[in-house]
């Protein structure tokens, strides 16, 4: 769910990722939350495998009251509600356009950078640094840094692509937050997450004791693809959701792909983002 560098309530937070349909090795994020700070502004920082690699995308042109990736987001949700599927249908309520937030985002593209910023800027107490040091040590990690305004904000999901880590779609929630601004950035595992997080594309996990769920495939047809970048605008198959809450464990999560069933026999001769490249090709 994110790195909280002020102490926030965070409702709401709905993850989406999918492998690209064209190009193996590529994932899409799209990330919402509804937060709540009391004290001032502040930062939720994401981590991103191979941080070079990332781009944010836009929705397409959209009549001026619309937020696309709210609707997505609010369909793809209802795709799992077996409830929803009766004759009467009723659309997700949005929140008027003036009243959602955008993130300004930043990307750092290792643990050193962010090491860097944090002696200029002090965002964070250096223990939460060295944990977040200690649990991203691989070199391909990086960091979205998020900026989060003080008061109550329903904020516009954040949409961004970038390099898998191998056959994994990765969810970034892991969350830490401060117990208090006197606490000077102590981190706190906190345990009052009610997360909801939507995998498409992937292997459908044996995961004993989790809270998983496979979609209505009679209701896939109301999700609006159409809003997100080409490469994925698709209904892939193995799609599943997982709900996560306070006494589950606090940690990022990772989904396996199986490229044969994914992309078919022929996923050996598709284009594969290389991780020596450090700008993404004309493609992606």
């Amino acid at each position: 769910m994110g790195i909280f560098t002020v102490p926030v309530q965070v409702n709401n937070t709905r993850i989406y990722v999918s492998p690209s349909e064209r190009v193996e090795g590529v994932q899409l994020t799209l990330y919402k939350n509804d937060v709540r700070t009391m004290f001032e502004d502040g930062f939720m920082i994401l981590p991103v495998p191979y941080a070079r690699s990332v781009r944010f995308h836009h929705p397409p042109p959209h009549p001026m009251n619309s937020i696309p990736f709210l609707e997505f987001m609010n369909e793809v949700e209802r795709a799992f509600d077996f409830r929803e599927h009766r004759a009467s249908y009723v659309p997700s309520t949005l929140p008027p356009r003036h009243q959602v937030a955008q993130y300004q985002t930043h990307v750092l593209y290792s643990k050193e950078e962010l090491i860097d910023y944090n002696d200029t800027e002090h965002i964070l107490h250096p223990s939460t640094i060295e944990e977040i040091v200690e649990i991203y040590s691989e070199p391909y990690w990086g960091f979205i840094l998020c900026s989060i305004q003080a008061g109550e904000h329903v904020y516009e999901p954040l949409c961004y692509t970038h390099q898998m880590i191998g056959n994994e779609l990765f969810v970034p929630s892991l969350v830490f937050q401060p117990r208090s601004m006197s606490d000077h950035h102590i981190p706190e595992e906190t345990n009052r997450f009610d997360d909801k997080y939507f995998i498409n594309g992937t292997v459908l996990p044996e995961y004993p004791n989790r809270n998983i769920h496979e979609v209505n495939p009679s209701l896939i047809h109301r999700i609006p693809w159409r809003v997100l970048p080409p490469r994925f605008q698709n209904s892939l198959v193995h799609f599943l959701s997982e709900t996560r809450r306070g006494s589950d464990i606090n940690r990022d999560l990772f989904y396996p792909v199986n490229p044969a069933i994914l992309y078919g026999n022929d996923h050996h001769d598709r284009r594969r983002f290389d991780s020596d490249e450090r700008v993404p090709p004309p493609w992606w």
